[in-house]
């Protein structure tokens, strides 16, 4: 079932989404904001902005320097240092590139994807606040 929407949670009173991105989802709320912080984790990596906003990614990630090929990994920690050469760099780009897979590209040239390749499990979620979005 794709954008299949969870009843509002009863603490915070929103609506938390599941299994692809909602349709009419921009994710615009990451345009113009400033990467602060990595966090990398067995099984995870989150990425801290500015205004509360965050992405945290359990599944394979993509990434790109500007000009080069892209390259999947498992393994977060393999694309550490040019994750981290984009610390204080802002989102010049945001794509949803389909109902599975967000692109963001910040202003020094990274392009960071991140895919839903998995039926059953979530892969990433957005979060900004109290709004989470979970794919």
């Amino acid at each position: 079932m794709v954008g299949r929407i969870i009843p509002p949670n009863r603490v915070s009173g929103k609506v938390v989404r599941q299994l692809a991105i909602p349709q009419g989802e921009n994710f615009e709320l990451l345009r113009g904001r400033s990467l602060d912080q990595l966090r990398f984790g067995r099984h995870a990596l989150t990425l801290q902005f500015d205004e509360m906003v965050w992405i945290t990614v359990e599944s394979d990630l993509r990434v790109r320097d500007a000009g080069g090929e892209e390259t999947v990994v498992q393994d977060s920690r393999l694309v550490a240092t040019p994750l981290l050469s984009s610390l204080v760099n802002r989102v010049a780009d945001v794509r949803v590139d389909d109902p599975r897979s967000l692109s963001i590209v910040f202003d020094g040239g990274l392009t960071v994807r991140f895919i839903d390749g998995h039926d059953r499990y979530e892969a990433f979620q957005v979060g900004h606040g109290e709004r989470l979005i979970i794919v």
